[in-house]
Order: structure tokens, then sequence, then C-alpha cells
């Protein structure tokens, strides 16, 4: 264990030694090194998506996203039932491999590692609202 938690390592169980290091920050050069990895992944994620794109999607397009692929464009709705599959498979990460998965979208602990966190706390869109005077006439 390579940690300040070695001092106390004969004093406490492992268990408590495990939950002590839950809370110590990460080294700052590791924490790099997993943000160039995470990069990385993304990297490959996009290539694979876009190697999708290419071979599925492009080829069996029949609406105006894809103008030049040689479909005859009969239907002109804004999108076809290929394009729409292909955005849900790239938001639900189906083309991503299972190393991205695994590490990104399945890893409790990347957002604390990436920098990243939600925004459960934004301002809701409607808090200047105000109903009290909705039934007046």
């Amino acid at each position: 264990m390579y940690t300040p938690l070695v001092i106390i390592s004969d004093i406490f169980p492992q268990e408590i030694l495990d939950k002590i290091q839950q809370y110590i920050p990460i080294h700052h050069n590791v924490s790099n090194a997993l943000k160039k990895y995470y990069d990385e992944l993304y990297n490959k994620k996009i290539i694979d998506d876009e190697f999708a794109w290419g071979k599925y999607v492009y080829p069996n397009c029949i609406c105006p996203n894809c103008p030049n692929n040689g479909k005859h464009k009969i239907y002109r709705r804004k999108d076809c039932d290929t394009c729409f599959r292909y955005e849900m498979n790239v938001f639900n990460d189906v083309y991503a491999n299972d190393t991205y998965c695994l590490v990104i979208k399945n890893n409790p602990q990347y957002k604390k590692i990436a920098g990243e966190y939600d925004s459960d706390d934004s301002i809701d869109d409607m808090y200047w609202y105000d109903d009290r005077d909705i039934w007046l006439e």
C-alpha cells in the first residue's frame, strides 16, 4: 500500500483503512495520468461512432442528413429510422468498446477524478414565473 496510511496500518484493521483511503485526495501525477487515459478512451469512442456512421448509417440513410449518398430522397422527413437508431445507439454507447463502458460510463469515481460534476443545483428555467395572477381577468 503506497499511502500515508502505512503509518497507522498496524493500529487499525484493513476495513477501516479502506474507508479512510476513500477520503484521501488523489495524487496529482496519478490524476493527470488518469485524465489522459480518459481522453484517449473518449477519442477511441468517437472513432468507433464515426466508423459505425460510415459503415451502417450513411449507405442506408434516406433523409436530408446524407444528401450525397446516392439514395433517392423520397422521404423528406427530418430524420429517417436509420439516423434515429444511430443517435439512440450513440447516446446509449452501443458502439463504444467495453473498456470505455467499464472505465468511464460505469465507474462511480470517474466524475471525481475527471473533475466533471452534474449541474443538479442549476436554476430552474421557470424560476421567475409567478402564477398568483393567473386567474385575473
